[in-house]
């Protein structure tokens, strides 16, 4: 009898140990949480139009259309229309960039002319004002180090480059300018200038 007692409490000593021991699993129990974050982003554009036009390795502006009092002379109107000049006439081009790009950008152009048969004596300028014009379209050339432009993105800037046909004050036959420019106006064969324009953009720092 005694035995069989025993054996009871010990299976209830069992019971309520297994009992507790799940109340005190339960109370030991611990905050877990779990959080996962993301992010993306999108390269940027680089993207710019020339005069309008998608840039591409080439691009076209009319340099010599000579056309009186738009940016020219009187003497543009005893010309003949078409891509001729003669003694006295001007004008200007511009060279128009568009930055559709998400990123701010420099800007710099290089200036090269060929002559053809003569030596015309055509003068450039960035301003159109005295003293600021060259013989030589190099001079015009402006880079990153020096007095690169500036082009926001979605903005736009204008270079604007004048020309002219230089020539003196004299009337005479025998004037020595008088007798250079008839010499190109009365060569046989074509006497032409062709002018090329260089335009590179990078990305500010």
């Amino acid at each position: 009898m005694k035995k069989n007692r025993t054996m009871r409490a010990a299976a209830l000593l069992l019971a309520l140990t297994l009992i507790t021991s799940c109340f005190v699993g339960g109370t030991f129990a611990k905050y877990v949480s779990e959080y996962t974050g993301t992010d993306t982003a999108t390269v940027a554009k680089w993207a710019f139009e020339i005069n309008d036009a998608p840039m591409t390795n080439t691009f076209t502006f009319n340099l010599f259309e000579t056309v009186a009092d738009v940016g020219g002379t009187t003497d543009d109107a005893n010309v003949k229309d078409g891509k001729l000049i003669a003694p006295g006439t001007s004008g200007k081009f511009d060279i128009k960039l568009e930055n559709l790009s998400d990123v701010d950008a420099e800007y710099k152009m290089d200036f090269e002319a060929y002559e053809t048969n003569g030596n015309i004596p055509i003068l450039y300028s960035l301003t159109g004002e005295v003293g600021t014009w060259k013989s030589d379209i190099n001079q015009l050339d402006f880079d990153f180090a020096a007095n690169a432009d500036l082009v926001y993105n979605s903005g736009t800037a204008t270079k604007t480059v004048y020309w002219k046909w230089d020539f003196g004050d004299s009337d005479a036959v025998n004037d020595a300018v008088n007798v250079a420019d008839t010499t190109l106006g009365t060569f046989d064969g074509d006497v032409t200038v062709k002018v090329d324009v260089k335009v590179t953009v990078q990305q500010v720092d």
